[in-house]
């Protein structure tokens, strides 16, 4: 089912509180009501619709392009980490392939990560010392929102559980391989992508001035037709 524009604003305010700092979301929510009370008071207590009307359009500008700049941000933070994970495993596959034991392979990866991956790292040899399951497995390949990195980490319980199965070492390497071939695609779309939004930037910085000018043209009309 296709949701509403007003159903995918409100999930994005929702996501945006849930990753804020109590702090500047206070600050967002301030400037909000802010602008919902100039409004109110240019339509209410002055009789100026248009200007009221603007004074909304802006509020609705503002919040679009908080919430588009958060989600991008939080798009290229996910992006960086799947890199490094595939970086920081390649690693790994060859620790596991000189005969390494998995547990001590991720701890030799602990070396060559970034401070975010390291964190995510230790939460997973943390999770096996005390859980011989699959779950620090899954819950570690979870957080990197890919069914692909997902699948791989089961191959490396696997390894685990079997004792380093040949079978299992070989399935890891396969599921590895084509986790570096799609990365690698995915990069190089990226790249055509972001060329080819180059040429809708200058588009974008446009459409924006002409919004800002209707919104004082709108509030010029509102004034002299008010006061006349």
């Amino acid at each position: 089912m296709k949701r509403s524009p007003a159903k995918k604003f409100e999930e994005g305010w929702s996501e945006l509180r849930g990753k804020l700092d109590k702090r500047t979301w206070l600050l967002l929510a301030g400037l909000n009501l802010l602008l919902i009370a100039s409004s109110l008071y240019l339509i209410l207590g002055l009789k100026q619709p248009f200007p009221a009307l603007g004074t909304a359009l802006v509020m609705a500008a503002f919040d679009g392009m908080i919430i588009r700049s958060f989600r991008s941000a939080s798009g290229k933070e996910e992006e960086a980490l799947q890199k490094e994970f595939v970086q920081i495993f390649a690693y790994f596959a060859i620790y596991i392939r000189d005969g390494l034991p998995v547990y001590h392979a991720l701890e030799e990866c602990l070396h060559y990560a970034s401070e975010p991956m390291e964190k995510r790292l230790r939460g997973l040899l943390d999770g096996i010392d005390h859980d011989k399951t699959v779950a620090p497995f899954v819950a570690f390949g979870d957080s990197f929102h890919s069914m692909e990195i997902r699948q791989l980490l089961i191959s490396i319980y696997r390894m685990v559980d079997e004792g380093g199965n040949e079978s299992y070492i070989r399935q890891f390497s396969v599921l590895f391989d084509s986790l570096q071939a799609t990365k690698k695609k995915e990069e190089l779309e990226r790249t055509d992508s972001r060329l080819g939004s180059l040429g809708m930037l200058a588009m974008g910085d446009s459409a924006l001035i002409m919004l800002l000018v209707t919104i004082g043209i709108v509030q010029i009309i509102g004034g002299y037709v008010n006061g006349i």
